[in-house]
């Protein structure tokens, strides 16, 4: 694909970010705000 970062969206983020710096391509974990908490309301 050729995309210059890879962000990672679930999964192991630690080892899927480590596998991807050795082939040579940024990554980094998605982390949305509040995702996963349950709703107040």
């Amino acid at each position: 694909v050729g995309a210059p970062e890879i962000w990672i969206t679930h999964g192991s983020e630690a080892a899927l970010i480590h596998e991807i710096g050795k082939r040579g391509r940024r990554a980094r974990a998605l982390r949305l705000i509040g995702y996963g908490a349950e709703d107040g309301q």
